[in-house]
C-alpha cells in the first residue's frame, strides 16, 4: 500500500450509470472458487487449511485500488468501481463482490463437521471453532490484498461510520470495516515504484453477511485511524477523470493525478520520461 483515502459525500445517483459496467467488470475477473470441500480433506480426515484458503480466497488479478465499504453501500461501491475502470483505467477490488463464498464455505464445513449426533441441530462449540478458522483465513486474505494494492479507498458513509453524539467521535459497528481500517493503519507504506509495472497474485477476502445483519452490534472507534486517510470528494474524482482523459500519456496511472492534487508526491517524481 502506498496511499489511503476516504471517499466523503458520495451518493449512488452520481455513479449509477456505471453500475452495469461495474457488474460486467467483476463478472470477468471472478475466478472459479467453487471447489468442493472434500478435495481438501486428507487421508487422516484433517482439512488442509492452506490449500482451502488458496482455492477459496485467491485470484490471479492485478488491482490498483482496494475499496472498503459497508454492505449497505454495495451498489454504490460497484458503481464507483465501474467509474474508476471506465474513466481512470483503474482496477478496483471490492471484497463484497465475492462475499458469499465465506458463508458457503462455513455452511459446507458446518454441515459436515458441526452437527450434533442427532443430526437436527448444530453444536455451539464446534460452530465457534469452524467460524474462527474461516474468519482467520478471511482476515489474512484481506491483509494480503491491502498490502498488494497501491491505494486503499474507504467509502465513508453513514452506513459505515456513525458519529457518537456525546463525544463526536467516528465509530463503526462493522467488524470487517474495523479490521480493514486497522490493517490499512498498520501495514507498511511502500514506495510507489513497488506497485508499478509488476504482476502480483492477489488474495482476497469476503464479507460475512451474517455478522453485519445480526442484532448484536459492537462499536469500534476509528476516529484516530481515519485522520490518516486523505479526503476525496466527488469533485476530486471527476477532476481526476477529466485530467486523465486529456493527459493520460503523461503519467503511468490515473492515481498520480490524485496524488498531485493532494500534494502526496511531486510531478517530477512521476512524469514519464
Amino acid at each position: 500500500m502506498f496511499s489511503k483515502f476516504k471517499l466523503n459525500n458520495l451518493v449512488y445517483s452520481d455513479f449509477n450509470e456505471y453500475e452495469s459496467l461495474g457488474k460486467e467488470y467483476y463478472a470477468k475477473i471472478q475466478t472459479d472458487i467453487q471447489s468442493s470441500l472434500k478435495e481438501f480433506i486428507e487421508i487422516d480426515g484433517v482439512i488442509d487449511g492452506t490449500k482451502l484458503q488458496d482455492s477459496r480466497f485467491s485470484t490471479k488479478q492485478k488491482f490498483n485500488v482496494f475499496l472498503s465499504h459497508s454492505h449497505a453501500d454495495e451498489k454504490l461501491a460497484i458503481s464507483i468501481a465501474g467509474f474508476l475502470k471506465k474513466e481512470l483505467n483503474l482496477d478496483t477490488f471490492i471484497d463484497s463482490c465475492l462475499w458469499g463464498y465465506s458463508n458457503d464455505l462455513l455452511r459446507e464445513i458446518d454441515e459436515k463437521y458441526c452437527r450434533h449426533s442427532n443430526g437436527t441441530s448444530f453444536d455451539y462449540d464446534k460452530r465457534n471453532y469452524s467460524t474462527s478458522h474461516v474468519h482467520m483465513m478471511l482476515s489474512i486474505a484481506l491483509a494480503r490484498m491491502i498490502d498488494k494494492c497501491e491505494s486503499v479507498f474507504f467509502l465513508n458513509s453513514e452506513n459505515s461510520i456513525s458519529i457518537a453524539e456525546e463525544i463526536s467521535k467516528e465509530r463503526t459497528v462493522s467488524p470487517w470495516i474495523y479490521n480493514e481500517l486497522s490493517l490499512a493503519d498498520m501495514i507498511e507504506i511502500r514506495p510507489i515504484n513497488y506497485y508499478r509495472d509488476k504482476f502480483f497474485q492477489f488474495t482476497h477476502g469476503v464479507y460475512d453477511a451474517v455478522n453485519e445483519s445480526s442484532s448484536l452490534q459492537l462499536k469500534y472507534e476509528v476516529d484516530g485511524i481515519l485522520r490518516e486517510f486523505t479526503t476525496l470528494s466527488k469533485n476530486d474524482l471527476m477532476s481526476c477523470a477529466k485530467e486523465w482523459s486529456a493527459n493520460n500519456k503523461s503519467f503511468k496511472s490515473a492515481l498520480d493525478y490524485i496524488y498531485l492534487s493532494k500534494n502526496i508526491i511531486k510531478q517530477q517524481d512521476i512524469l514519464i520520461s
